[in-house]
């Protein structure tokens, strides 16, 4: 979609009177009259010749979409400084990334594009008549002109794909889309609403490369609450955990903040795909602590992750027991008890686990699970599996409740670790740990070789080769499907890491020891990271009661 709010205020969108609404009908005329004289001059050149027309060379530009949730109009800028600035200071803006690209300069074929500000709305209408311009400047003095914008062409070019323009008959703005599905969408259903004036222009049909930046999904940073609602008007407490169902909706798990430093009563929330928050199952007013149910009646107590398999079931180790939800919220316990907890294999009913932090499933239906406890009576720091069948065993770890903790690689339970948190399994069934306590990230292959990734014994923010690299406490972590790419945060560095299968660890989000959500250009700035998760090319990332994204 396209235009909108000026990016220095809130506009006010007022409602347009049908002498506004007859006076854009004229002016879109002459847009649609010179463009399309251009266009049939054109056709009777090129009828008339061999010759092809010319490809664009000028260098082009992305054109970022903001969409403005006060008044339902869009912002379309070139401007990186102004995208950066809209991120980080006017939440009302929802980025919506790039749409379509631009060129920088003029070119053979191509014509400057004219933005002016509404002053009664603070909306932007684009021209690339100069009847229009000269028009909207003779007739309408609350437009002002803020220059050339980008440049584009009047008629198809090589490489070229047309803008359409629309008409917001109630509120008086302007809306450009390239996407002809957008265009259909407007037409078929909206009419009554968005007046489709036709081909504004033509563009750059590849956006190209951009800026990479952060920006805001859902809840909004260092606003607590449990809130549903769309966007930034939703409110989170302590998020831990995130993924997507094989539909593409995501979920976080969200707990109450019943102490300083404490998380109890969580509840798992659903994210739609643009930005709107609902409640899945749980309640942070959950009478008791343990609970199987359906939706608010089930009570979840002690849960950090949640998982899904192809069919939509999801998995979560909730402290001391594994359990199941599926699609309509109905919460089964599969493994361990309610009531119990400890440290014993066997038959799922029968085991015991405590202090589950991660959760993940192979492609055989395996279930592993992340313990971390530093209880003294049953200390453990342990990869646990839970087969179909299920048999509960320990498959990476200390085999007793002594001597646990520790860092070295090796077959299955001649492995230690300190503290795992979150895991992952890639496409080949290795699974990822971020092993927090030993500042580490490992893997263990299906046959449970313990290796280390990257990483050493001591903690910081350092990117480098395998163990040269330095993570400080590592907790959230997700595994890019498509790349084998893990991803992890540093819990107490403030940054998400990258590393390769090969084990090279990269920065990408946040800078070290720089606490503070903040939006824009990349590294932004990030707070403790309670989850990542990923799809369609965006890393999503949970810090500071809130969930962001980025495109990776």
């Amino acid at each position: 979609m396209a235009d909108t709010t000026t990016a220095g205020r809130p506009a006010e969108a007022p409602g347009a009177t049908a002498a506004d609404n007859e006076a854009w009908a004229g002016s879109a005329a002459l847009n649609q009259a010179e463009v399309q004289q251009v266009r049939e001059v054109e056709n009777i050149e090129q009828a008339a010749s061999s010759v092809a027309r010319k490809a664009v060379t000028a260098p082009a530009a992305p054109i970022y979409r903001f969409f403005n949730n006060q008044t339902g109009a869009h912002l379309l800028t070139k401007s990186i400084a102004e995208r950066d600035a809209i991120l980080n200071t006017l939440s009302q803006f929802r980025y919506e990334g790039p749409v379509f690209a631009a060129w920088q300069t003029t070119d053979t074929g191509l014509a400057p594009v004219y933005r002016f500000a509404n002053t009664r709305n603070g909306t932007h209408v684009f021209t690339i008549s100069e009847t229009e311009r000269n028009h909207i400047l003779a007739t309408m003095p609350w437009m002002a002109l803020e220059g050339a914008a980008y440049y584009a062409a009047r008629t198809a070019l090589p490489g070229t794909t047309a803008l359409y323009r629309f008409y917001h008959l109630q509120r008086g703005f302007h809306f450009y889309t390239a996407s002809v599905g957008e265009r259909d969408h407007l037409i078929a259903n909206l009419a009554s609403t968005y007046r489709y004036e036709g081909v504004a222009y033509y563009v750059n049909a590849t956006v190209g490369s951009y800026s990479k930046a952060l920006a805001s999904f859902a809840g909004k940073v260092n606003a607590y609450g449990n809130v549903n609602a769309a966007g930034e008007s939703a409110r989170f407490g302590g998020l831990r955990g995130l993924v997507f169902d094989p539909a593409g909706t995501l979920y976080a798990v969200d707990s109450k903040q019943t102490s300083a430093d404490y998380l109890g009563y969580p509840e798992i929330r659903k994210v739609s795909p643009n930005g709107t928050v609902s409640s899945f199952v749980g309640s942070w007013n959950s009478p008791v602590a343990y609970r199987d149910g359906v939706g608010s009646g089930a009570a979840l107590f002690g849960m950090q992750a949640i998982t899904f398999d192809a069919n939509g079931m999801g998995y979560t180790g909730d402290n001391h027991t594994v359990r199941t939800i599926n699609p309509t919220g109905v919460v089964t316990t599969i493994a361990g008890d309610l009531r119990n907890s400890g440290y014993v294999n066997g038959q799922a009913q029968a085991a015991r686990f405590l202090g589950i932090r991660g959760i993940a499933r192979d492609s055989s239906g395996n279930i592993f699970v992340s313990e971390c406890y530093t209880g003294a009576v049953f200390p453990s720091s342990r990869i646990r599996k839970v087969t179909p069948a299920g048999v509960v065993s320990t498959f990476a770890g200390a085999p007793t409740q002594y001597s646990n903790f520790g860092y070295a690689d090796g077959q299955g339970t001649d492995a230690r670790f300190r503290c795992p948190g979150q895991i992952a399994v890639d496409a080949s069934d290795n699974l990822y740990v971020a092993d927090e306590g030993n500042h580490r990230i490992r893997k263990i292959t299906p046959s449970g070789l313990v290796t280390t990734l990257a990483g050493q014994g001591a903690y910081g923010v350092v990117d480098g080769e395998g163990t040269a690299a330095r993570f400080d406490n590592p907790y959230a972590l997700t595994v890019d499907m498509a790349t084998g790419n893990v991803y992890t945060a540093d819990w107490d560095g403030y940054t998400v890491r990258r590393i390769t299968p090969s084990g090279t660890v990269t920065t990408i989000v946040g800078s070290p020891y720089a606490r503070g959500v903040f939006f824009g250009a990349l590294p932004a700035g990030l707070a403790e990271v309670g989850g990542l998760a990923i799809r369609n090319g965006r890393l999503y990332i949970a810090s500071l009661n809130g969930i962001y994204w980025t495109n990776l």
